[in-house]
């Protein structure tokens, strides 16, 4: 990776991360399905047909009801999203030209 390359690398990995589009999973929220429907705009037969396939990450549970951490289902949404999985191979990038390594 030449010296231009890696200029340009780290500029469009800058426009990435100021774009506001990071997601802080520093606290997990602990959603139940109602909050995840809302969250994601479908329905509940949706996110249980979702969960039977292996599609969508199953819940925990917490004090006896069904409970997903708010970073899982952040987790599933990079994931899932095609933007998010660009963002992700950005990051991987510029780790891998920090280390000196060729993508």
């Amino acid at each position: 990776m030449t010296k231009n390359d890696l200029s340009e690398l780290l500029i469009r990995l800058l426009q990435q991360l100021t774009q506001g589009n990071g997601v802080d999973i520093r606290h997990d929220l602990m959603l139940s399905l109602k909050d995840v429907t809302a969250r994601l705009d479908i329905s509940k037969p949706t996110v249980m047909k979702a969960i039977r396939s292996g599609d969508f990450p199953k819940p925990i549970k917490v004090a006896g009801q069904d409970r997903w951490p708010s970073s899982v289902i952040n987790d599933y949404l990079r994931q899932s999203n095609t933007q998010l999985q660009d963002k992700n191979e950005l990051m991987a990038q510029a780790a891998m030209a920090l280390k000196g390594e060729q993508p």
